[in-house]
């Protein structure tokens, strides 16, 4: 024979039952077919979460009229896709219970100021994905606030593009 091989017909007879066994090869291909699709949304399509680490150091500067934060923040995006930020604010408890709201309006390239390290204006950024942004970033506020000694509680929010909310990070 040259490449033909023969086929055979078998007509139905009688009528064949299903098995268990017959059962369970459609439920463990189901369950591949799902556990597949899961996997790929997972490490490709689902959208991540920011987190910032806790910065170990600070530049801080208040008078009667204005109160200025440098902090350096490390955005990290847990997810595969980029996540653009809009915006970042600092949500500070002050002394008497209260919450001031410091808004994100420069950063700069390092976190000491000089000649060479001249701020930038606050603007969108991408955080890409699976990857760590580090900002220095400069939070102004120009109404005093009563600060207590020793450690204040702040909060980093991000309003992210795509979802137009605040989000604490």
């Amino acid at each position: 024979m040259t490449g033909r091989y023969p086929v055979i017909v078998r007509p139905v007879t009688e009528r064949q039952s299903v098995t268990a066994k017959d059962i369970l090869a459609i439920l463990v291909s189901l369950c591949a077919l799902g556990f597949t699709v899961a996997a790929f949304w997972w490490n490709n399509w689902r959208r991540g979460k920011l987190s910032v680490d806790i910065p170990r150091s600070y530049s801080a500067y208040q008078s009667r009229a204005r109160f200025l934060l440098m902090l350096p923040i490390a955005i990290s995006n847990d997810g595969p896709i980029p996540i653009t930020v809009s915006a970042l604010r600092l949500r500070m408890t002050l002394s008497d219970d209260q919450e001031a709201v410091i808004p994100y309006v420069k950063w700069r390239p390092e976190l000491q100021p000089s000649a060479k390290n001249e701020p930038q204006f606050a603007t969108n950024f991408v955080v890409k994905a699976r990857d760590v942004t580090l900002m220095y970033c400069e939070f102004h506020r120009t109404e005093v606030m009563p600060l207590r000694v020793g450690h204040n509680a702040v909060k980093v929010e991000a309003l992210i593009t795509s979802r137009a909310l605040w989000e604490s990070i």
